[in-house]
């Protein structure tokens, strides 16, 4: 695992196997699950989107398409509502380690990833959760406490890196999807009761992680 990390870079990741789906290629890569700061700049003070889509950024400057460092990669960050039909319009590739082909998630040009877990997300401070404008297809912040709601994310709903939950035990080489807890843990009840059977060839979900969140 060798991948172009800038100087003055704090931030939390796991190694992730990638592959080319042209030539067979096989080689490590860098999931970056959260990040304190980034070639020297501070990221603390942001959200977690925000923080997230910064090293993104970065990510398409310092990865290099035909070379040989591993590149860095933001997995996608998929809120709850989204997640089934994330997963239906997924491509379907074939690599070297997968008897047949099957759903991955794309990452730099010609590579892809085996989606393999779930990383759940509470990014937000109680009692602010994170939705989704039917309207406007824009993302809006209510407190279910005063029943203010707001585009503008308030400073006082953010998470800053280290306080961002629940981070399950990740498994060197899984490649994770980021799932945004932003709704109610009922509909999260739902979800998990519904088409399991149907999801169960595309995720390996570690269970342990919902149960820790519906216990809270």
């Amino acid at each position: 695992l060798n991948p172009r990390i800038p100087a003055g870079s704090l931030l939390w990741g796991i190694a992730t196997l990638e592959y080319n789906w042209k030539t067979g290629l096989r080689k490590h890569a860098l999931t970056v699950l959260d990040v304190a700061c980034l070639y020297g700049k501070d990221l603390r003070s942001l959200s977690y989107r925000q923080r997230m889509h910064y090293v993104g950024d970065v990510a398409r400057v310092v990865n290099l398409e035909d070379g040989d460092q591993s590149n860095i990669i933001v997995p996608p960050l998929v809120t709850l509502r989204d997640l089934d039909s994330f997963i239906k319009g997924l491509p379907v590739l074939s690599c070297k380690d997968r008897p047949e082909p099957g759903p991955m998630v794309a990452t730099v040009k010609n590579y892809a990833c085996i989606p393999s877990t779930l990383y759940l997300a509470t990014h937000l401070a109680f009692p602010w959760i994170e939705l989704k404008s039917s309207k406007t297809g824009q993302f809006y912040y209510f407190n279910r406490n005063s029943n203010v709601s707001t585009y503008t994310l308030p400073q006082e709903a953010i998470l800053p890196y280290g306080r961002v939950s629940s981070r399950p035990d990740l498994k060197v080489n899984s490649f994770s999807l980021v799932l945004i807890l932003a709704v109610e843990l009922l509909e999260l009840a739902i979800f998990i009761g519904a088409n399991r059977s149907a999801r169960k060839h595309i995720l390996v979900v570690s269970w342990i992680n919902f149960n820790s969140i519906l216990s809270k």
